[in-house]
């Protein structure tokens, strides 16, 4: 099965995060973290980002 452009998007942009220097980005944004994920709110959405494979879902309620 083809990948959409999105998936190619995705999966690069997860693996290009592993990359960054999360200590940098946390301490520059004021994010909330902990050892397994960094905390993001975005357009009034609370997501969480994997810190060892840079995967993101929103988290509910």
């Amino acid at each position: 099965m083809k990948k959409s452009n999105y998936d190619i998007m995705r999966d690069q942009a997860e693996v290009d995060f592993l990359n960054y220097d999360q200590e940098k980005t946390i301490a520059k944004f004021g994010l909330d973290f902990n050892d397994d994920y960094i905390y993001v709110k975005f357009i009034s959405r609370l997501y969480q980002i994997n810190r060892r494979s840079g995967k993101v879902q929103w988290l509910d309620g």
